[in-house]
């Protein structure tokens, strides 16, 4: 064969070849340019017209498949995206997911085709995975449950993106739909619920079925601040979120009719589905980054009408209420006028009158069945606390607990409780409500009601009771059957609770500071128990 002949025989053989080196170096130079931009790539495999790259991994995003065929040099395939993220409060700093989820830089003239684009929050799925396509110029994702991720979005904006998913909530459940616009750095969003359920031990025993929740939330990209307005039912109230540092969130709800707040919580109070409140209601719920929280409620002067079952018979006569026994079991007990260990107020000694005040209830003569002020201090110790550790009741709130509810620490009880006071404070008046206190209220194990509890303490008639007997008594109600057991049985006076009560009883009037000194220094003696 002529030289000439070997030439072009290495032409030809060359050309390709040389082809297949260019298109094989533009492969390992695509690697390398990606790998220097902080993706992992797991393997690589393929001819030199056909790519597929695996376990792809940038920061939180994560792909299983990525392939590229120069049959098809106007598209890129890639299957099985994974967007991984945490939590604010398990965030790490040195992790950068604002640079890992900016949008891919890919040429003009390329493609993307994906498929399952899911979102991993904190280990779960949030939602339903996408498909579809991405462009420089516009994307298009979808999924089956009607989530669209649209860019540009209509009227020229930057993004759409219409998004459900399922909240990811400790005590709150639903599917909670999203429509978010980006145009420049404003971000805006729209929500919607229609199926949202409240369920925890705090709230009640049973599960709450939220109203239609609609709300709308803006702010800039840079500020990392944002507001927004809310609708939950008929109750209104705005939103401030704040990320400069920690992130907060500010819930308002201004003062509104007290309907429309409490008709969130209507399916589970029975009073509220029978009963008309009339008044305000408002307050302030921040909500911190690591978990803590902080409400400041809002209560103005309400009436509540239709509340209290039978009320008629609470006025004057016999009436029934139930009761746990100190060996766990319930019975029915009988009280009013009639009754066998029924004492009228008159006959109560005024020293155990004030006394009960004293202890359980300073602010009974100014109230109209609940405390506001008590209501918030009780609220701001619990959280200091991490738990309940006071319940901030009236004494016309733990009336209606005795008479009608049992003792579960709830917030539907405490509702109801508040409900139930106003109503019975309004209808009953002061001196009634004091006298079917004293009169049904446990003062020891199986001990109900002042006239046994004068009589087997201090083998006394509740008239005669003196200031230090009466505040003896008055301390043991807050904790009747412990205090039984450790005070009485144990023989431990509780000096220092005693003396505390008669000071009360002088700052309110009913004992003058030398008396209150005397009858805290004279000898309690009370009955020796029961062998």
């Amino acid at each position: 064969m002529s030289r000439k002949s070997l030439t072009a025989l290495g032409l030809i053989l060359a050309v390709p070849l040389a082809g297949v080196l260019a298109i094989e170096g533009a492969w390992f130079l695509a690697a390398e340019q990606a790998q220097a931009r902080g993706v992992e790539i797991g393997a690589r495999q393929g001819s030199p017209f056909s790519r597929t790259w695996s376990d792809l991994v940038r920061g939180p995003v994560h792909v299983d498949l990525l392939q590229w065929q120069l049959s098809k040099p106007m598209e890129l395939q890639l299957s099985g995206v994974q967007i991984r993220l945490e939590s604010p409060e398990t965030h790490t700093p040195s992790s950068s997911p604002g640079e890992a989820l900016a949008p891919p830089q890919i040429p003009g003239w390329v493609t993307l085709n994906i498929q399952d684009v899911a979102l991993i929050l904190d280990g779960e799925q949030v939602g339903e995975t996408l498909s579809g396509t991405w462009t420089p110029a516009s994307a298009s994702l979808s999924a089956v449950d009607g989530t669209q991720v649209l860019m540009p979005g209509p009227a020229g904006e930057d993004m759409l993106a219409v998004t459900g998913f399922a909240i990811p909530l400790e005590g709150l459940s639903g599917w909670l739909e999203i429509t978010a616009t980006q145009h420049g750095e404003l971000l805006s969003a729209e929500l919607r619920s229609e199926d949202l359920v409240a369920k925890h031990p705090k709230l009640s025993k049973r599960p709450l079925a939220l109203p239609l929740l609609t709300a709308s939330i803006s702010g800039t990209l840079a500020s990392k601040v944002a507001e927004g307005s809310f609708l939950l039912g008929e109750m209104t109230g705005t939103m401030h979120a704040d990320c400069t540092q920690d992130c907060v969130l500010t819930i308002s709800v201004p003062d509104q009719p007290a309907a429309q707040v409490l008709g969130v919580v209507a399916p589970l109070v029975p009073e509220l589905q029978r009963a008309t409140v009339i008044g305000e209601l408002g307050g302030e719920l921040i909500l911190n980054q690591d978990g803590s929280w902080v409400l400041d409620p809002q209560i103005g002067q309400l009436e509540v009408h239709g509340a209290v079952p039978d009320l008629g018979s609470l006025r004057r006569g016999r009436f029934r209420y139930r009761v746990r026994k100190a060996d766990g079991s319930q019975s029915t007990r009988t009280s009013g006028e009639g009754s066998r260990d029924w004492v009228p107020l008159r006959q109560v000694s005024p020293h155990l009158r004030a006394a009960v005040l004293a202890a359980e209830d300073s602010a009974f003569a100014s109230h109209n069945g609940i405390d506001p002020q008590n209501i918030k201090d009780a609220i701001a110790d619990n959280q200091e606390a991490g738990e309940i550790v006071r319940g901030g009741s009236t004494l016309t709130q733990q009336l209606a607990k005795n008479l009608f509810l049992d003792g579960e620490r709830t917030m539907e009880r405490k509702l109801r409780e508040a409900l139930l006071a106003v109503e019975l404070d309004r209808e009953l008046g002061k001196d009634r409500v004091l006298e079917l206190y004293v009169n049904i209220v446990e003062w020891g194990p199986d001990v109900w009601g002042i006239g046994p509890a004068s009589d087997l303490y201090f083998l006394r008639d509740p008239s005669k009771l003196p200031p230090n007997e009466a505040a003896f008594l008055a301390a043991l109600l807050p904790s009747p059957r412990r205090y039984y057991k450790s005070w009485y049985l144990g023989g431990r006076e509780r000096r220092g609770t005693v003396q505390r009560i008669l000071d009360n009883m002088h700052y309110g009037g009913a004992l003058s500071k030398e008396d209150a000194k005397k009858w805290g220094k004279a000898p309690l003696r009370p009955i020796p128990p029961p062998e």
